[in-house]
């Protein structure tokens, strides 16, 4: 299942210069994958409380207790965006959105790489705006179960 595409921005020189952008209905996700990761305890959260407040709220307190440096830099009406930073120095950046639409959670990540591992960068290019007007727009769909690979069972 490919769940994730890279990007290099034209005229870099660098492949270490890149943004990485996914898109995950975490329901759909959780059903599709065999082995623990994030995403699972995500969900686990999700299913204590489907509310965006409730569940980002719980998401907030397992990374700051993983000892993630976390800012909310937007608020959007059905979604959060954040921007997350390792403790330790890294060129690398994340950027991840959390939205709830028809009861379905959704996570949108951008992981900005080298150069763009800079949140000045990312806001004067217009990176963080265009992933606003994406995570603004985002919308569950009802999941096909023949579309997705491996097939989920019942």
């Amino acid at each position: 299942m490919q769940d994730r595409r890279g990007y290099r921005p034209p005229g870099s020189a660098d492949q270490a210069d890149r943004v990485l952008l996914m898109v995950f209905n975490l329901q759909v996700m959780v059903k599709a994958t065999q082995s623990p990761t994030g995403l699972i305890a995500q969900w686990s959260l999700f299913e204590r409380d489907h509310s965006l407040n409730g569940w980002t709220g719980g998401i907030e307190q397992m990374w700051t207790s993983d000892g993630l440096k976390v800012a909310l830099i937007r608020t959007l009406p059905h979604a959060k965006i954040y921007l997350l930073k390792s403790s330790t120095p890294s060129d690398l950046i994340e950027l991840t959105a959390f939205a709830v639409d028809m009861d379905q959670p959704l996570a949108i990540g951008l992981d900005a790489c080298g150069a763009y591992a800079d949140e000045g960068r990312l806001r004067q290019a217009g990176i963080l705006d265009d992933l606003a007007t994406m995570v603004a727009s985002i919308s569950a769909i009802q999941p096909d179960p023949t579309n997705i690979d491996p097939a989920l069972k019942d």
